[in-house]
């Protein structure tokens, strides 16, 4: 009591035993003493550690629920969902789509370039089949068109098996190699050009002219050849009739229309009237064919010529005129073929 603050433990009079302290008023001479059973004075620090423990606890389990919960609606729900469209996709099905309106910007990325891609692939494999499907088609048109020059060279030598008789075999031979160098010529263009169900008349025409005059005129006979042809496209079972009946009109000019090393002008223009059509013009300053014409039972290879320039003009659909005014002037109508998205009738300029 001395000491006013005296901590001791003692056990009372009813036996328990206590913590006891003592403490001094600052006024006047009382003093405190107050005392705890010891078996529960440190009671209230356990109750506090469960406690504390049990709220963080608590709180650590509240804490992984919300995040596995979060993570769950907002992360791992989409990409379970992208991951089954992924799996979708690698099995060949694009069509699998995927709302990702509400999810995060960076799945929601994501998803939008993988349905890009999807859609990009497929188109990519329409393409490659309608590419397939149009090979397959010109494949066949290829065998088509082969057959039937084949066909044409055939009608040709059956023709001329009964002029040879008449005629000097080699002249012959050599009118035959004409014409199916000018079918050669019409494959080439064909088939070098960009799509082969089209052909320009222009580079065409020019090649077919010159040889035709390269090679059966002489420098000294002084024959020029004059073109006017523009940038035109036919249907290419058109091209083979076109490039033939030119090949027949040419000829005959070379032939009889200059004799005795007359000089003189072959003339081969396209004129065009419109989007679709054009008018093909064949004509040469010559004597003409007045009085040149054989008897009927006697063919010629100029009778021979014109009879071919009529029927391939048949064969074209169209009406052919021959006029015979200072010369000889073959004209027919033709049908142009549209080339896509430049105006129909028309090819860019090479």
């Amino acid at each position: 009591m001395a000491r006013r603050l005296v901590d001791f433990q003692a056990i009372g009079n009813d036996g328990v035993r206590r913590v006891y302290s003592s403490v001094a008023l600052p006024h006047g001479d009382v003093i405190v003493l107050f005392g705890v059973p010891a078996r529960t004075m440190l009671g209230w620090i356990k109750q506090d550690l469960v406690a504390r423990v049990s709220s963080l606890a608590a709180i650590w389990l509240m804490g992984i629920g919300a995040a596995w919960i979060g993570t769950r609606y907002l992360v791992t729900r989409w990409t379970t969902s992208l991951r089954r469209m992924a799996l979708a996709y690698a099995r060949g099905d694009y069509s699998a789509k995927l709302d990702l309106q509400r999810a995060p910007s960076e799945l929601r990325d994501l998803g939008n370039s993988l349905m890009l891609m999807a859609h990009r692939i497929q188109d990519r494999e329409h393409d490659l089949r309608d590419s397939v499907d149009q090979k397959d088609m010109l494949l066949r048109e290829v065998h088509h068109r082969v057959k039937n020059n084949l066909q044409i060279i055939t009608s040709l030598l059956n023709i001329h098996d009964k002029q040879i008789q008449n005629n000097d075999p080699h002249k012959v031979i050599n009118d035959i190699r004409m014409r199916v160098r000018a079918l050669a010529l019409v494959h080439r263009y064909l088939y070098e050009g960009s799509d082969v169900r089209l052909m320009n008349l222009k580079p065409f025409l020019t090649e077919l002219a010159q040889m035709l005059v390269n090679s059966l005129s002489s420098p000294d006979r002084r024959i020029s050849l004059n073109l006017d042809i523009p940038n035109v496209t036919v249907q290419a079972e058109r091209g083979v009739s076109i490039g033939l009946l030119v090949t027949e009109a040419i000829t005959n000019s070379l032939k009889h229309a200059f004799p005795h090393n007359r000089p003189g002008r072959i003339t081969l223009q396209v004129i065009r009237k419109g989007p679709t059509s054009a008018t093909l013009v064949i004509a040469d300053d010559g004597v003409g064919m007045q009085g040149k014409q054989p008897p009927e039972d006697q063919p010629t290879p100029t009778n021979l010529g014109t009879q071919l320039i009529h029927g391939f003009a048949s064969q074209l659909g169209t009406e052919i005129s021959v006029l015979e005014d200072s010369g000889t002037r073959i004209e027919l109508d033709l049908n142009l073929a549209p080339s896509g998205r430049e105006e129909p009738g028309l090819v860019p300029a090479q």
